[in-house]
């Protein structure tokens, strides 16, 4: 934390500061016309003082945006009040007794004490003003248990409306809790699936709190396991993180860090980030660290040349630089679980059990037959591979992969019996794609071309004829920016084309019986 460096000088400054007082009442400091021991010492100390630890308290005036988001007790504006009272005292006490000649230890120590008690009584007062003003959620849900994910499309069932915002076109949606979260320019907020009601809200947490202030990387859910019992919402602000439960909206856990945050990726039971300090040798230095999602506290933490990270398996995450092969690590440990040896490209499936390489190169708009894909388990073991393909953005799920195959046919692999099965939806242009949104027994397609449509596809069924999806995007200006599936409710966020024109938020579940 960044608090905690600036706590610490705090302490140790004022235990310096009280050793110096000592020496003063313990013995004469002044002699008429000469010098003592205890006089320079006390003079060095003074000036040690004076040039170090006070720097020190510029980092509170520095991190002051963020501090009323992380330190909830006020212990890093306690420590720093607490610094300039034994500052101060030992100053105005070590003076009194150089102008005093006679009784310069009693009245050193009167004059110590002295101004601890005054200034200790200002620094009273702002403490408790500065606690009135640590940030807290707006509004927080009680616990609910949420609804089974959506079995088909269903009908609209609610709107959710967006503000006009400059260069704020559409909006990422992510399940949580009984339903979904989002952030938007009045906050983070999050809603029930079923019905659409806002359950809790974060807000104050604008464009010069938010690290990223955009829809696309402001938010993050790490489910703390497989069973999904449990979820953290992180928002990533400059200079902090923030923990929020994502059914209830409390705070779990605040946590500072220092320099830049340069990357953040979560999963199941894997939260890293990297972040770059510049003060940090003589060219600056990166920092990775994994973190508990349930405590926010570090697991580990070491230098690193790679910055470059992205959701892994249960359990881990992937490092992807340049020029190297993606490395699986273990957010336990912090031990490397297996290298690709699959070039660069690699995805964790939508259930965070496999992963998915792809050896081909995704320039062309057909794959060759020399093009292959493999499906890996968390230890890097081959699970299956399909020769002449593309895996087509979706990613995999419970036992399927959407393919591209040879000729822009779209193919359906089950890489459990490792069939493919050629799905009715015509000739893929690959400049365009084609976007899958799993649900538990069947596969939504937005194919995109001149003409976008919207399929669903029966997964155990998948050579039978696609059925047809009415377009989710009310505006008919509206393209699908996400189709996400969450407890109880499909949720569109549409991005309207045109000036001054909010995104759409549209939820789509089946009728309540």
């Amino acid at each position: 934390m960044v608090s905690a460096p600036i706590t610490a000088s705090c302490v140790v400054g004022l235990v310096a500061a009280a050793a110096v007082v000592l020496v003063i009442v313990l013995r004469p400091v002044i002699r008429r016309k000469e010098w003592s021991i205890p006089v320079g010492a006390a003079v060095v100390v003074i000036v040690a003082l004076t040039c170090f630890w006070i720097p020190k308290l510029s980092g509170v005036f520095r991190d002051g945006g963020v501090v009323r988001f992380v330190d909830t007790t006020g212990v890093t504006i306690l420590s720093a009040e607490a610094l300039a009272a034994g500052v101060a005292a030992l100053v105005f006490g070590s003076a009194t007794a150089f102008v005093v000649a006679k009784a310069q230890p009693v009245v050193a120590a009167v004059a110590f004490l002295a101004v601890i008690a005054l200034i200790s009584s200002v620094a009273y007062q702002r403490v408790q003003s500065y606690r009135t003003q640590v940030w807290y959620p707006s509004l927080i849900a009680m616990p609910a248990t949420p609804a089974a994910l959506p079995e088909t499309f269903g009908t609209l069932r609610y709107q959710i409306p967006q503000q006009v915002h400059d260069n704020w076109t559409m909006v990422n949606v992510y399940s949580t809790g009984t339903g979904f979260v989002m952030y938007t320019p009045d906050g983070v907020m999050a809603y029930d699936g079923p019905t659409g009601a806002l359950r809790w809200r974060a807000d104050g947490l604008g464009a010069s709190a938010v690290k990223w202030a955009s829809p696309f990387n402001a938010l993050d859910v790490v489910w703390f396991d497989r069973e999904h019992s449990g979820s953290v919402v992180v928002v990533s602000m400059v200079g902090a993180l923030l923990g929020l439960d994502g059914d209830t909206g409390t705070v779990l856990w605040r946590r500072q860090y220092r320099g830049d945050l340069t990357q953040e990726a979560g999963s199941v039971d894997a939260l890293a980030f990297s972040t770059y300090d510049v003060d940090v040798g003589d060219t600056g230095a990166t920092t990775l660290y994994s973190v508990d999602p349930r405590t926010g506290k570090d697991r580990w933490s070491r230098h690193s040349d790679c910055s470059n990270l992205k959701p892994g398996a249960v359990g881990q995450f992937v490092q992807s630089c340049s020029g190297g092969p993606a490395t699986v690590v273990d957010a336990h440990t912090g031990n490397t679980a297996w290298e690709s040896e699959y070039g660069e490209w690699l995805d964790v499936s939508i259930d965070h059990e496999v992963y998915v390489a792809s050896g081909g190169s995704a320039t062309s708009n057909t794959p060759k037959a020399s093009d292959t894909t493999w499906v890996l388990d968390r230890s890097g073991n081959i699970i299956d591979q399909v020769a002449g393909t593309f895996p087509l953005l979706g990613h995999a799920n419970a036992g399927h992969l959407l393919l591209d195959g040879v000729g822009q046919t779209a193919l359906l692999r089950n890489y459990r019996t490792h069939q493919s099965t050629p799905l009715r939806l015509g000739k893929i242009d690959y400049a365009l794609g084609m976007y899958a949104t799993w649900l538990p027994h069947r596969l939504i397609i937005e194919k995109r071309s001149a003409l976008s449509s919207l399929h669903m596809i029966d997964l155990d069924h998948p050579d039978a004829e696609p059925t047809a999806l009415p377009w989710p995007c009310r505006s008919y200006l509206g393209d699908i920016w996400q189709l996400k599936p969450a407890p109880g409710v499909i949720v569109a966020s549409c991005q309207v084309a045109g000036d001054h024109v909010a995104p759409e938020i549209n939820g789509y579940a089946e009728p309540v019986h």
